[in-house]
């Protein structure tokens, strides 16, 4: 039943992470299985499971929006707001050496005296996904990422050199809220903004103007110290790890 790779330690424990079922130490608790429901009815259960596709799931936002404590995999695949990501704070980390982590973890946090614990998870994940990825937040994020970006080339971008550019169309609603939900509404009041939509703008350009002279500094200070700057994805990269040690 154990793989050809498979060792065992002095105390007869599985090593190997691809073990059989059997070599678990106690029998997994049976699972039922559903069918597929959209991310507004999976709310409605207290824990949420993320795991990794072929690349980081892309659902994991819409997972921490729901108020549910999400059990996370531990993985190298990386977004760009994962900085933000704390576990035990935001979620719940499992399969850190192995997949039947899940059954330890499961039979701790759904204790009685975890449900506190959970719920604070669930709450501020919710609220990370809420301030951090709508749309306009998604927005300043790609403003200032082209904007570094432009700053790097030898010929600034201009639009005159592309006529028939056309601009993108904005979604009348957010994520995957519906259309008859109150939490599909814009996050920014663009009628209530009339007659200050000119001072929030010039507001706005200078917050940009800010972050990214901040990160400008930052990368020039790496550059000088002759720092080389690493993707947190390259980080963790199995390859990268091996290559260190």
């Amino acid at each position: 039943r154990l793989g050809a790779n498979t060792q065992l330690t002095r105390r007869g424990k599985c090593k190997n992470i691809y073990a059989a079922a059997g070599d678990l130490p106690r029998p997994a608790a049976p699972l039922s299985v559903r069918r597929w429901v959209n991310i507004e009815q999976q709310a409605q259960y207290k824990f949420l499971l993320q795991l990794d596709g072929h690349s980081c799931s892309w659902r994991l936002q819409f997972l921490l929006a729901t108020n549910s404590a999400v059990i996370k995999q531990s993985s190298y695949y990386w977004e760009y707001w994962y900085s933000l990501l704390q576990p035990y704070q935001h979620f719940w980390p499992f399969w850190e050496k192995s997949p039947y982590d899940i059954l330890p973890i499961l039979e701790n946090v759904t204790q009685p005296s975890m449900e506190r614990t959970m719920r604070r998870i669930g709450a501020r994940g919710s609220a990370l996904a809420h301030r951090y990825l709508n749309p306009h937040a998604r927005q300043c994020y790609w403003r200032a990422l082209l904007e570094l970006y432009s700053n790097r080339l030898q010929q600034p971008p201009s639009l005159a050199a592309w006529p028939r550019a056309q601009p993108v169309a904005t979604a009348p609603r957010e994520g995957w809220h519906g259309p008859k939900s109150a939490r599909g509404r814009p996050r920014i009041d663009w009628e209530g903004l009339h007659g200050k939509l000119r001072a929030w703008r010039r507001s706005d350009r200078e917050s940009l103007r800010r972050v990214v002279l901040r990160v400008e500094a930052e990368l020039a200070e790496a550059q000088l110290s002759g720092e080389r700057l690493q993707s947190d994805v390259e980080l963790r990269s199995p390859d990268i790890r091996a290559s260190q040690q």
